[in-house]
């Protein structure tokens, strides 16, 4: 506990870096230059040298090769995701054409059912009234039949 009081008390000051930023980007705000030369501790100041700008820019080209090979993975996975749901969308409308084709199919069944029954009921209906030997009921077509006498 005694040690955790004391990470905190240290934690309240900032360290030498943090001030040298805070005064650096307020130095650079308050004159409103772009330039990256240290400012505030005069002489002592310490420029960055050549090797470590060349780190620095080699650090840099790095994490931009890296974030290139993450967009990379991304569009190809972006891309697999697409094809996949186009490959479902098709799937999907297959079946929904395969069972809306079953549907009309079991509706004509049933409609050609309905008519050979009607053809029945009216060939008995006529034999019953005695007329079957001259009437013969043909193209039943829906609501519409024709009878040739």
């Amino acid at each position: 506990m005694v040690n955790v009081q004391k990470v905190e008390l240290k934690r309240d000051r900032l360290t030498n870096e943090e001030q040298n930023i805070i005064l650096q980007s307020s130095y650079r705000e308050i004159i409103g230059c772009k330039r990256t030369v240290i400012h505030g501790d005069g002489y002592v100041a310490k420029y960055p040298t050549r090797a470590e700008l060349m780190d620095a820019q080699i650090e840099q080209a790095r994490g931009t090769a890296a974030e290139q090979e993450r967009n990379k993975y991304l569009e190809v996975e972006v891309q697999r995701l697409r094809e996949e749901l186009a490959g479902q969308t098709a799937e999907t409308d297959r079946k929904v054409d395969e069972a809306t084709w079953k549907i009309q199919e079991e509706e004509s069944m049933k409609r050609e059912e309905l008519r050979k029954q009607l053809k029945k009921e009216m060939a008995a209906w006529f034999a019953k009234r005695g007329e079957a030997t001259d009437l013969q009921v043909t193209n039943m077509q829906g609501d519409k039949f024709r009878v040739i006498l």
